[in-house]
């Protein structure tokens, strides 16, 4: 009861029918295979688990809809694909199986797929071309970054994945960011990779960076992923991320090329996996 009024108020409260902002995209959770990081829950059973997210998905989605039926209501998921860092975590490959099977037997609705596609490993500093050993271009691959990014929407293509409408769910790129602890220019030149990967795809509604400003914990583990330095110096990836997206992106996207060594739309539309 408790958790439908949260919900139920939520929706209402950003429905934009009361002049207040309105807010159209909802991701209910952050990473939630990733059990003992982010979303905790005693049990290492997978399918207690994924039964345990529904149920307050569910609450979440029906009380959001209620108030506005043109919102969004996504689940997330990580990177990991087929290999946990941590053993306490489930496979997001499987998690979402066992999600789309639940919702399937209890009743198909409209869920988005929110993802996290980073680097692998994080602080690796070339988004176009990863380790060999931790990612490869087929559904086997251990995990899914913007390089084999097309191996995920791939698979929501899949008959059963489908919205009840028939068409192939919303994915949003809700968190994502690179690091320039390894240069500038690699930063620059993954988050060009990064975006137009992403724009390629129609099923892609969003692609969202995740930091505005270095933090000085993730700095120390060669995670300078922020737009800005701790000093306030602004990075060369600032000013790529002012103009991705708009008619002024050409010579921004040749600068990344020139760091790449290739043209980076033809890169992108190969659909190529160029590991090392």
């Amino acid at each position: 009861k408790h958790l439908a009024a949260v919900a139920a108020f939520l929706g209402e409260h950003y429905s934009g029918a009361n002049g207040m902002a309105q807010v159209d995209n909802w991701v209910i959770g952050n990473e939630i295979n990733a059990r003992t990081e982010w979303y905790y829950l005693p049990s290492t059973n997978l399918e207690y688990n994924v039964s345990a997210y529904i149920k307050a998905f569910r609450i979440f989605y029906n009380g959001i809809k209620s108030k506005n039926a043109n919102a969004n209501i996504y689940n997330s998921l990580d990177q990991e694909w087929q290999r946990k860092s941590n053993p306490g975590c489930f496979l997001s490959k499987d998690y979402l199986d066992q999600f789309n099977a639940d919702i399937l037997r209890e009743g198909n609705i409209d869920w988005g797929l929110s993802f996290h596609p980073y680097n692998t490993p994080l602080y690796d500093p070339m988004a176009w071309r990863q380790l060999g050993s931790l990612l490869n271009n087929t559904v086997r691959t251990k995990y899914i970054t913007m390089e084999n990014f097309h191996i995920l929407v791939d698979y929501m293509h899949q008959p059963q994945f489908l919205a009840p409408n028939g068409k192939v769910r919303d994915i949003s790129i809700s968190e994502i960011g690179y690091t320039s602890s390894y240069g500038e220019d690699k930063q620059y030149a993954s988050l060009a990779y990064g975006y137009q990967m992403a724009a390629s795809f129609p099923e892609v509604s969003a692609f969202m960076y995740f930091r505005q400003t270095d933090a000085q914990s993730e700095v120390n583990a060669h995670l300078a992923q922020g737009l800005y330095a701790l000093n306030g110096h602004r990075k060369a990836a600032y000013d790529l991320y002012r103009v991705l997206g708009t008619p002024q992106a050409g010579p921004a996207l040749n600068k990344a090329s020139s760091i790449i060594g290739t043209d980076v739309n033809q890169l992108v539309a190969s659909r190529a996996v160029h590991t090392r």
